[in-house]
Parts: structure tokens; C-alpha cells; sequence
């Protein structure tokens, strides 16, 4: 049985505070700490909501991916500040076993294809299958139905006068969102009667960005790129 093993070595990091400026009015600090008590149980309800969200699928996944031969020594979890990774269960040593998954739960691209929204395509219908045997992989992606990490392909536009002293990759950008409108002028009828949205597309797109790895030289599956359930957790 093919498998992916990885093994991390974890190091701690400490960082120190520098000394602040001259010490602001009475009245801005007044209003700042104000504005603050406003927002801070909004932002805890959120949270509160992201977790209870994300408990139910996130317990699926993993009761999937054991069910089917997959050794986890992580678990999902969601931070203070709502970042969503994983946390070890136990120490681990430096070259121990993180996580072991049966390449045959990994969702496999073309090896060949013409641009990487066709690989944002598939996954958006894969993911309106409700049949599909990635399920509680495809139930997990919160990024699948709405799109907060910023990628390529989600980079606000407004923004791009931001990057002046970064051309290259402004210029980067501007190609790869033309690039999906591109794609979307040609396929978006189709995919619209399948029931994708642009935005879906996108969403689609921004995933396999950010959590894709790439696939090897040699083997049956050379060349593929693909999803691996649970383990791109590591790099949320």
C-alpha cells in the first residue's frame, strides 16, 4: 500500500517586545479601548461559531481517515485567534512520525491539463457530488465555500498599487486572475448549470494553491499533483 509518511522536527521561537512612542491622549485611548469592548464579543460569537463549525467535520475527517488505515499523531484545532492547523498529541521526536496516510484517500489531478482552473473545475463539482467518496474530506474545507485566504487568485485589486516596489509579482497576480476570468468566459455557462459560481471557482482555485502538493518523478501516479486529507492541515 502506497503512503505518505512525514516526519517534522518542532522548534520553539521567542520574540521580545521593543518600547513604544510617545504615550497617546487620555481621550484616543478612551475611545480605542471603547471600540474595542464593542467588537470583542462579536468577535468571540464568531469564533465561538467557526469552532462549533468546524468541530463536526473536522471529527468526521479524522474518524474517516483512521476507519481507512490512516496513523494521526496531530489533531485538528483552531487557535485563540481562530488560525486553523493541527497540534501533536503527544512530544514528538525529531524524526518521529507525524502523520501516515493511505495514498489511495489523496484526490489526484491530471497530470496533463491546460490551465490550473481546470483543476479548480474538477474540484468544485467533485465537491457538489453528494456521493463523492471524498466527503467528509470535501465537508472539511472551509476555503471551498468561501474564500478568506489570500492567494493569487484572491488578492484584492484595489490593493495591487500596494506592491510598487514589487512589480514582478503585481504582475503575477494581474496574469493569474485574467487568467481565471479567461476560463470562466469560456466555461462559466457550463459550470453555472452544474451550479458553480465564479466565486466557487475561485475558492477552488485558492485551495489547491495553497494546499496542493506536488506529485513524483516516477511511480503511477507521476506527475500528478493532489490533495492529501489531513495532512495540509500541517500547513494551515
Amino acid at each position: 500500500m502506497c503512503r505518505l509518511v512525514i516526519a517534522v522536527m518542532l522548534a520553539a521561537c521567542l520574540g521580545a517586545a521593543v518600547g513604544a512612542g510617545p504615550e497617546p491622549q487620555t481621550h484616543a485611548i478612551s475611545s480605542a479601548q471603547e471600540q474595542e469592548e464593542q467588537q470583542e464579543p462579536q468577535e468571540q460569537g464568531l469564533h465561538h461559531a467557526y469552532l462549533q463549525q468546524h468541530a463536526h467535520t473536522d471529527s468526521e475527517l479524522w474518524r474517516w481517515l483512521t476507519d481507512n488505515g490512516a496513523a494521526l499523531n496531530f489533531l485538528p484545532a483552531v487557535s485563540e485567534y481562530g488560525v486553523r492547523g493541527g497540534v501533536a498529541v503527544a512530544d514528538i521526536p525529531a524524526g518521529g512520525l507525524v502523520a501516515s496516510i493511505p495514498m489511495r484517500l489523496a484526490m489526484y489531478f491530471p497530470a496533463k491539463y491546460g490551465t490550473v482552473a481546470e483543476l479548480a473545475a474538477q474540484l468544485s463539482l467533485e465537491a457538489r457530488k453528494p456521493d463523492s467518496r471524498y466527503r467528509p474530506y470535501l465537508e472539511s474545507l472551509a476555503s471551498l465555500t468561501h474564500s478568506p485566504i489570500l492567494s493569487w487568485e484572491s488578492f484584492p485589486p484595489s490593493y495591487l498599487h500596494l506592491l510598487q516596489d514589487a512589480a514582478p509579482l503585481a504582475d503575477v497576480i494581474v496574469a493569474r486572475q485574467a487568467a481565471l476570468e479567461r476560463y470562466w468566459s469560456r466555461e462559466g455557462m457550463n459550470l453555472t448549470r452544474a451550479g458553480v459560481s465564479l466565486e466557487d471557482l475561485r475558492a477552488a482555485l485558492v485551495l489547491i494553491t495553497t494546499r496542493s502538493f506536488d506529485g513524483g518523478a516516477d511511480g503511477p501516479n507521476a506527475g500528478q499533483s493532489s490533495l492529501i486529507p489531513g495532512i495540509d492541515f500541517l500547513n494551515q
